[in-house]
């Protein structure tokens, strides 16, 4: 989703996030005929044993695709409104535990854990759970440090049915439902914090919106903040309008593999006998009206009104793609502990590294403090690294602490350099970077050209406005 190649399809695309292209049709991703990705030999050999103990737990040792340490295990629960939608869950249990050993959960929603791929054939050979966040498994040690790990398709996508919802009140249901069904399993210690990047950032703010039993913490990266937003702005419409949806489309359609369970497989499936799902959502999400009873459904930002979970986001202020448009408002309407990674970086994990090993947001330490959050809320471990409420970059690469984002009121001193500027009447940013075709989704936006993505070579540094505590300052 991060850094591979874009969904292309016959018209512009948008996908908020994910790693390999699945290509179709026009008229396959609005039948929902899109046909079976083509798979090895190996993946037949392999549907005994793995549909014989997926549920039962499924290692490393047995599946690859599993990450070292985990037992995964799928599991089916209804959504939280009332209708018929099951939604299908992959569950990554720390293998060193007993079946029934209490842990805290760390839960991703989204439409990118299909087995298949994350928005295609990701050329797999077996079936398995999702990599898309295995960074953070591996990175943060999470099966060593007993957590679970769940991750949940949205209505409509991987192994769940239903049409897909586009942020809507049914997918809002799902976010609930998947809360409150993590947080009431047998092995569940009853806490659970919701994990995610773009279209699984913005599950998590419709969790902490929602507040659902059981959740106890949000970390959401470069997510929108308003649906609306991401096709329209203010009544014109985006390049991406429509590829948008034509890009879910294709992910919705993604089939189950060759030795995924006949339940998995009937469930991806789904579109293909309920095809209005496809065309609905090519003509719903086309009202250009903000205050259209459709988007004030999806009004993140004014939803977030009195919610009190706490809540850590990045924000990227150079971003082309998932824009920080009413993020202020949502910060303002939430009510409960905030943090925040805010800078000029674009569409990017915490974690990220470029082709150069530079942290593209130029900050240390992203798994040590998402686990400091993670562990107070979800084990109530006090921390013993007090970290600062919102780190700010600024455009020199260096860091400073504020308590709030905003800051009420500041004063700068700007130093002006010797010589001379003459404007070429903007001839040379025109050149720059590709144009805006809307051949992108949520995590395949526009990229910035190499003169905007900052200045590598000089150590982020981190400096006190005064009122915040210290970074790094043990307690």
């Amino acid at each position: 989703m991060d850094t591979t190649a874009r969904t292309r399809l016959h018209r512009t695309t948008f996908i908020l996030t994910c790693s390999s292209a699945l290509v179709v049709s026009p008229l396959a991703a609005t039948a929902g005929t899109t046909p079976s990705p083509t798979y090895s030999p190996a993946a037949a050999n392999a549907a005994a044993t793995a549909s014989a103990t997926v549920e039962d737990g499924v290692t490393h040792d047995e599946n690859p695709r599993v990450p070292e340490g985990a037992s995964w295990t799928e599991h089916y629960f209804p959504s939280s409104d009332g209708s018929d939608v099951e939604l299908h869950a992959d569950v990554l249990r720390p293998a060193h535990l007993p079946a029934d050993g209490k842990t805290p959960v760390i839960l991703s929603v989204g439409p990118y854990f299909a087995h298949a791929g994350q928005t295609g054939d990701d050329g797999f050979e077996q079936t398995g759970p999702s990599e898309r966040f295995n960074d953070l498994i591996e990175g943060a040690d999470l099966m060593a440090r007993g957590y679970t790990v769940v991750y949940v398709d949205l209505r409509g996508f991987g192994g769940s049915t239903g049409c897909l919802d586009w942020g809507g009140p049914g997918e809002q249901a799902d976010v609930v439902a998947a809360v409150e069904w993590s947080a009431s399993q047998p092995w569940s210690t009853g806490k659970v914090g919701l994990y995610g990047k773009s279209y699984d950032g913005v599950t998590g703010l419709v969790g902490a919106n929602e507040e659902p039993e059981g959740l106890a913490a949000v970390v959401s990266q470069e997510p929108l903040w308003d649906m609306y937003n991401y096709l329209f702005s203010n009544g014109v419409r985006r390049p991406n309008h429509l590829g948008t949806p034509w890009a879910y489309n294709s992910i919705a359609s993604v089939q189950g593999m060759a030795d995924d369970t006949d339940r998995y497989k009937a469930n991806a499936a789904y579109e293909q006998t309920h095809p209005e799902c496809l065309t609905d959502n090519l003509t719903d999400t086309q009202d250009p009206d903000p205050d259209s009873e459709y988007w004030q459904a999806r009004d993140l930002a004014a939803m977030a009104a009195g919610s009190t979970v706490p809540l850590f986001v990045t924000q990227g202020f150079l971003e082309p793609n998932t824009k920080p448009e009413d993020m202020q408002q949502y910060l303002d309407n939430h009510q409960g502990e905030q943090r925040g990674w805010l800078g000029p970086f674009e569409h990017v994990r915490g974690n990220d590294r470029g082709s150069d090993g530079v942290l593209r947001m130029g900050r240390e330490g992203w798994f040590e403090e998402v686990m400091r959050f993670y562990d107070e809320h979800l084990l109530d471990v006090e921390p013993s690294v007090e970290d600062p409420a919102f780190v700010i970059q600024d455009n020199f690469g260096q860091w400073r602490a504020q308590d709030t984002w905003p800051v009420v009121t500041t004063t700068q001193t700007v130093r002006l350099e010797p010589g001379s500027y003459v404007d070429d009447g903007g001839q040379e940013a025109a050149g720059r970077g590709p144009a805006d075709d809307g051949d992108y989704d949520m995590e395949h936006g526009p990229t910035l050209p190499p003169q905007a993505q900052g200045r590598p070579g000089k150590p982020p540094r981190v400096t006190d406005d005064g009122n915040a505590s210290t970074p790094g300052h043990a307690r």
